[in-house]
């Protein structure tokens, strides 16, 4: 093993550039140290080290990496180590962090390691990881600073998802045969324990020696050493929305839920006793799915629209505190529109968009999924630039009900499509005689955008789609597996609704948006439609994938779809009569642009 190879993802960059995102957090098994992958306003990536303690949450270093954010996963221990793996195609490589220096540890193909933390007891491991085999069978492996430091702990003819650290193993959730049962390993001996009998249960949090199992809907509690769920957890009653288990406290007596209620997140605390809860007074935000709680309080990660994800510390349910002051990015707020078959919710991003010049609708992906009250470092440059956001989550959005999500099943473009129409007229008609507002959407979003302005020629003054597709139907053959379980689920090849035959009757300048290396939407999708839309600028990624827009406020596509949004176009008066008399745009010549990549 050699220090710091010219091969480990770790590079010696300045960071002096503001974060703007924080992504893949994870906890170490006492809480007391914290990891994150964090990108910066230049777009570059580092490996955060938070210590977590009686003062509160504090940074103790950074380290920039020459892998994407997205690729990296740090994991820490309570001692201050830190173990880090880079995914790339080339092999998975792992480093570790030990009194301050960064080793590489070695290089591991094929790349399928899933990397966990290892038990404070266990030998002084670095760390664990579990790699899942398509005969169904799971191999467990211990990591460590010595040779070998890849080893073997055992081989189950199972599934294994989760692992997290209960006392001195690892808790797994074992799927066979579509049962699912906890169970016990432990990384060092290979031991393996059964906690509950029942064979339809789930494992979901520890707390030391104490377990958080989940049966059906219904939580339970179990012992390291039992055999059975010696405690139901009372239900806590109406939350105003899904809650999801997130940490219980030092003396399991206490259970942590992030409630999602539309597009902002609550935090209660369920007393496993007596069923009796009480929230917390978070101020308005997006919650993280990963915490800890020590004997300092509940850690948990939280971001708004002014503020990237941050690291939050509750030291009793009346005070909660942020690592830091709020920075200078420009705030936002939700409305609820009325749309025609009820509320829609929106979260709104930058000034007023009854009186700012421009306004653009933006379309979240999925369908299944939703906009959230957190940051967004695309919208922070359109509002720079002078553009109010308003961030739909019309009807087939998560987060608001089952009724909301499912009423586009079977039948995509069509209530999600009529909400988008809606809010648009009543903002248009708020407005006045102020530009029409332009379109933004991602992937379905995309999809969703351009069948709007193809329904409503006259009501946009532009449209961008970033990684649109034509149908549900044409996508079907061309995608991965995983989407075309999602179309099945939720009806898209019954949807009529294709861009094929529908895009001619666009009026407006489009921006087209594509990586060429997109699986989930093939990049001849936007090939097909940038033939088809009469006046489009297209904009093709080589080394990009579904994701096309990079957070940097550098980044040369955003850069791109932010100055095309920007642009002055007509009047609603004039767009009108031009749509009327048939001349629309066209005349423009569809231009297709190799752009650049990071």
């Amino acid at each position: 093993m050699t220090e710091m190879p010219s091969d480990c993802p770790l590079s010696t960059e300045p960071d002096s550039s503001p974060v703007v995102s924080r992504i893949n957090v994870r906890f170490s098994p006492g809480g007391h140290r914290a990891t994150c992958l964090a990108t910066d306003d230049d777009g570059h990536a580092y490996v955060e080290l938070w210590a977590l303690d009686q003062d509160g949450p504090a940074r103790l270093d950074r380290w920039p990496v020459t892998t994407a954010a997205t690729a990296t996963l740090a994991v820490p221990q309570d001692d201050g180590r830190v173990l880090l793996t880079s995914y790339q195609p080339d092999g998975q490589s792992f480093a570790l962090l030990h009194e301050g220096r960064w080793t590489k540890l070695g290089v591991h193909l094929p790349v399928n390691l899933r990397l966990l933390p290892a038990p404070p007891a266990a030998d002084l491991l670095a760390g664990c990881a579990v790699s899942s085999r398509p005969d169904g069978t799971t191999t467990l492996f211990r990591i460590s600073a010595a040779e070998p430091w890849l080893e073997v702990v055992c081989t189950l003819p199972t599934t294994l998802s989760g692992g997290v650290v209960a006392g001195e193993d690892l808790l797994f959730t074992a799927i066979e045969s579509g049962e699912r049962t906890p169970v016990l390993i432990d990384p060092v001996s290979g031991r393996s324990v059964l906690p509950t009998e029942s064979r339809s249960c789930s494992a979901v949090l520890a707390a030391g020696d104490v377990l958080l199992v989940a049966e059906g809907n219904r939580l339970g509690l179990a012992l390291r050493d039992g055999c059975a769920p010696v405690w139901t957890v009372p239900e806590p009653g109406d939350l105003g929305g899904p809650a999801t288990p997130v940490a219980l406290d030092p003396t399991a007596s206490l259970l942590a839920l992030v409630v999602n209620r539309g597009a902002r997140s609550g935090l209660v605390l369920l007393d496993i006793r007596d069923g009796s809860t009480r929230e917390v007074d978070v101020p308005p935000c997006t919650l993280g799915s990963q915490a800890a709680w020590t004997e300092h309080g509940l850690w948990i990660t939280a971001s708004t629209p002014s503020r990237p994800e941050d690291f939050v510390w509750v030291p009793n349910p009346d005070t909660v505190h942020w690592s830091r002051a709020e920075g200078a990015w420009a705030r936002g707020h939700t409305e609820t529109f009325t749309g025609p078959a009820g509320p829609i919710e929106a979260v709104v991003h930058g000034p007023d968009w009854r009186t700012s010049d421009k306004v653009v609708i933006a379309l979240h992906g999925g369908p299944a999924d939703q906009w959230r009250f957190g940051f967004d470092r695309f919208f922070q440059s359109l509002v720079a630039a002078g553009v109010s956001v308003v961030a739909l989550n019309q009807r087939g959005s998560t987060g608001y009900g089952a009724a909301h999500a499912h009423a586009i099943n079977g039948d995509w473009g069509g209530p999600d499509l009529a909400d988008v129409c809606e809010v648009a007229a009543r903002v248009t008609a708020e407005r006045g005689d102020a530009e029409l507002p332009a379109l933004y959407g991602v992937s379905y979003g995309a999809h969703l955008a351009l069948l709007a302005a193809a329904a409503e020629p006259a009501a946009w003054s532009s449209c961008v789609a970033v990684a649109p597709f034509l149908s549900a139907r044409g996508l079907y053959p061309e995608t991965t597996d995983a989407v075309r379980a999602m179309i099945d689920r939720l009806g898209g090849q019954a949807t009529e609704k294709d861009l094929s035959l529908l895009a001619r009757e666009i009026r407006v300048p489009v921006l087209l948006a594509h990586g060429a290396l997109d699986e989930s939407i093939p990049v001849g999708q936007s090939r097909a439609l940038a033939d088809r839309i009469p006046d489009c600028t297209y904009y093709e990624l080589p080394e990009r994938g579904h994701f096309v827009l990079g957070d940097a406020a550098a980044d040369p596509v955003a850069s791109a779809v932010v100055a095309f949004v920007a642009e002055p176009r007509n009047s609603p008066t004039a767009v009108g009569k031009k749509n009327n008399d048939g001349g629309g745009h066209h005349g423009a010549r569809t231009r297709r642009v190799a752009g650049a990549s990071r």
